[in-house]
């Protein structure tokens, strides 16, 4: 799976470094028919906001007040794939499900 904040991370730093060959190599690599790419969403977004408030009512922070934070991104993104495809064979289908609010928790 490649979840599209990873895509943008990447991406984002390989046009800095003007490295078109690399750009090519992962736009080949995303569209391969075995590649899971997972877009972001406004529900994804909308959890990921859940996941940043409740991280950092508990005090636990995981970036920079300012900054666009990836790792509440992924983690809703990861819980959306969750639910969304539970029978996929690169899925946690076996672990009890989980919301945004009871990850903070």
């Amino acid at each position: 799976m490649v979840a599209e904040i990873f895509d943008y991370e990447l991406r984002r730093e390989l046009l800095r470094a003007g490295k078109v060959s690399s750009i090519t190599r992962l736009d080949i690599f995303i569209s391969h028919p075995q590649i899971l790419y997972s877009p972001l969403t406004t529900e994804v977004m909308r959890a990921a906001a859940q996941l940043w408030a409740a991280f950092r009512q508990k005090g636990m922070p995981t970036a920079d007040v300012l900054a666009l934070d990836v790792d509440c991104i992924l983690g809703a993104q990861a819980l959306s794939m969750a639910s969304s495809y539970p029978s996929h064979p690169r899925t946690w289908s076996s672990q009890p499900r989980m919301s945004a609010t009871s990850l903070a928790s």
